[in-house]
């Protein structure tokens, strides 16, 4: 023990001696912008640990990576109680071409330093919020100004002033620039910090424009002073795209402007810039395909921002600058599972893969504590990428991915909010909970039967009806429509496995609940399709309880019908047509069901081509109608009758007929109902 010790000492002191170390000195600037050496002040360079303190003099030594070459861009964090970094800009520095004798100078300003709010510092203020805006995760309705005004906000109550007091500045200083009409760059600025995209966009343009010219005329010029104004050119663009994007109409002119920008910063001259530039390209290519209509043209932008964010993720961002690493990521994600479901179907699975692959280097970035609603979008992603993988992969590995789903989606739910103004978002919890219910009904499905299929089918109940209580038929059709149908499969599945009253209760609400979702679909869609399916599965499952044979019916009225209804429509979807004669031919028949009887009798006529028998169903309508009490109310439940009406297409020529006909069987009172049927039984037509 003694002998590795005393080894792993010998060692470590060979290693130190061939260490590459960041000289510097940090100095405090006082009031009359005299300086003074900072002691005690930590340095370091964020992600690589093994923070320096500075000596009596201000100076201190830095372990510097060997990824980092001269000239490379790095950022340091400089921290002493009371006094804030002034410069270098958000502590952005190049590596020095010489460590040896080079020496790096820092500065801090005392916390409240009113020389932050001079007009240089606002522009760096706003300069700096713009480019950590970019890295920042996106607000759904505003790309990146929530990420601008949170930086703002955060700034000030760092740097120890109010709110208010770096707002006013911000507005002084905007005021002076657009007075003075001197500089583009600095009036995109301004234009950008008011919101007045089109003017930023219209600047940054002029100035980058101004700039390119310059560099191509510096022909002669160092490559020093060809790369400050290189960086110069592609900010300025960099703006022009941001500002496009803002207001999301011209997403065309953001590609191009991003584009621009890219030919004039180089992997090695400013890696950070590089990877924001390309991330933002992937941004404006991402959201071009999301509004463009399925095929080649979207696929192809979406292509073309995997491409982009992964240009980004080709220099080494994560230690310096994790917020990039995991917005890159996060979007990377994003658009490969888009990809996954656009894609011709032999595609799909890899790029699902990717999607699953890209969802995890983003989360090894810990955002909770900072960004839990990230946090909790990037376990959503993770999860509905491992979804959709899982419906696409077959046996054993595909069970695995939906449990991983499961996982995935159920840390999202649970992720907790941080003590700030964020709160959770009720519209992403009720689709956490539908994408949930996905993922459990699918495992439930898989089981086939048993004990755990039921179990998942439960759980994947609660997890519908949890979505439901935001998604509301009119806010939210598609969504609500989506979860109704779901929540009948759930409910179909568990009624296969129940027995007595409630196999029926729970084959009642499958039917139920797929028909409303059928009442908010276009006819025709897959989802049509799929909902109406979903109906005639649940029928047929349903009719399975009463016997085809037996002309005897419940005692129970409201039982009767649905008996009777389930039983005749779910046998004439399987492709028979029943006889209700024996029933209608029984003495004594009430008249609340001869009703019922006589309404199926004319519906399955319409819909089996044969209307030649409806007026006369018509008329014994009438007069079973016309022999009640005057207070007479059809008790009949047709809403089953009027989900097959709307969805067999063998009655699209009858239908609003029908509804006419079901419409004059709601009055309340005999003699309406009668006339209702009168007006019915003249306006018929043969189809």
């Amino acid at each position: 023990m003694t002998l590795v010790t005393l080894l792993g000492l010998f060692m470590s002191g060979a290693a130190l001696a061939e260490q590459r170390v960041l000289r510097g000195q940090v100095l405090l600037v006082e009031k009359n912008e005299e300086t003074r050496p900072a002691a005690g002040a930590q340095v370091e360079l964020p992600g690589y640990g093994n923070p320096a303190r500075t000596d009596s003099s201000g100076s201190f030594r830095l372990f510097l990576p060997d990824a980092f070459k001269a000239g490379d861009s790095v950022t340091l964090s400089v921290r002493l109680k009371g006094y804030r970094l002034w410069s270098p800009q958000e502590g952005r520095t190049l590596v020095p071409k010489s460590l040896e004798t080079q020496v790096l100078e820092v500065r801090l300003l005392p916390a409240g330093s009113r020389k932050f709010l001079s007009d240089e510092g606002i522009e760096q203020l706003l300069r700096a919020a713009m480019d950590s805006a970019r890295n920042q995760p996106p607000s759904r309705a505003n790309p990146q100004n929530a990420g601008l005004s949170r930086y703002l906000a955060d700034w000030a109550h760092q740097y120890g002033f109010s709110a208010q007091q770096v707002k006013a500045e911000v507005d002084r200083w905007i005021a002076e620039v657009e007075k003075k009409q001197d500089d583009e760059s600095r009036m995109a600025v301004a234009a950008f910090a008011r919101k007045d995209f089109q003017a930023a966009a219209r600047h940054a343009g002029a100035s980058a424009e101004r700039k390119r010219q310059r560099f191509e005329e510096w022909v002669q010029k160092t490559e020093a002073e060809k790369q400050r104004l290189g960086d110069e050119v592609a900010r300025d663009y960099q703006i022009q795209g941001d500002a496009y994007i803002q207001e999301l109409k011209h997403l065309d002119k953001a590609v191009q402007a991003y584009e621009q920008a890219a030919k004039y910063v180089s992997k090695q001259s400013d890696p950070h810039l590089w990877a924001s530039l390309w991330s933002n390209l992937g941004l404006a290519h991402g959201l071009l395909g999301a509004r463009t209509q399925a095929g080649t043209g979207k696929l192809e932008h979406l292509e073309a921002a995997a491409v982009a964010y992964r240009r980004a993720m080709e220099v080494p961002i994560r230690e310096q600058h994790p917020m990039l690493w995991v917005v890159t990521y996060s979007n990377l994600s994003h658009t490969l599972l888009g990809l996954g479901r656009q894609s011709p179907e032999n595609r799909q699975a890899e790029w699902l893969k990717q999607a699953v692959e890209a969802s995890r280097l983003a989360l090894q970035v810990d955002v909770r504590a900072t960004y839990p609603t990230l946090a909790e979008r990037m376990q959503e992603g993770l999860g509905t990428a491992l979804l959709e993988l899982g419906r696409r992969t077959e046996g054993k590995a595909g069970l695995a991915l939906l449990e991983q789903a499961e996982e995935a989606l159920q840390l999202a739910l649970a992720t907790p909010m941080c003590h700030c103004e964020e709160k959770k978002d009720p519209k992403n919890q009720a689709e956490l909970h539908h994408l949930l219910g996905g993922a459990l009904l699918e495992q439930g499905m898989r089981a086939g039967s048993g004990e755990e299929a039921l179990r998942h089918a439960v759980q994947a109940e609660k997890e519908f009806r949890s979505a439901l209580s935001y998604f509301t038929r009119e806010r939210h059709p598609e969504s609500w429509a989506a979860n109704q149908n779901n929540l009948g499969v759930a409910l179909l599945h568990q009624g296969r496995h129940a027995q007595g009253a409630a196999r029926f209760s729970l084959l009642t609400g499958a039917v139920d609940a797929s028909c409303l979702a059928l009442s908010s679909m276009p006819r025709g869609t897959h989802e049509w399709f799929e909902a109406w399916e979903n109906v005639h599965q649940a029928l047929r499952e349903h009719a399975k309880s009463f016997s085809k044979q037996s002309s005897e019916v419940p005692e129970d009225f409201a039982l009767q019908a649905r008996s009777v209804d389930v039983w005749v429509l779910a046998t004439y979807l399987d492709g028979i047509r029943v006889s209700l004669d024996p029933l209608l031919r029984k003495s004594h028949t009430p008249p609340q069901l001869e009703v019922g009887l006589r309404v199926l009798s004319i519906t399955l006529a319409l819909s089996s081509r044969d209307p030649e028998s409806v007026p006369g169903e018509l008329d014994a309508l009438r007069a079973v109608i016309a022999a009640q009490p005057p207070d007479f109310k059809v008790s009949w439940d047709f809403s089953l009758l009027r989900c097959f009406i709307q969805n067999q297409d063998r009655l699209d020529s009858s239908r609003d007929w029908l509804r006419t006909l079901l419409h004059a069987l709601q009055a309340d009172r005999r003699d309406a109902i009668f006339e209702g049927l009168y007006n019915a039984r003249v306006s018929f037509r043969t189809p």
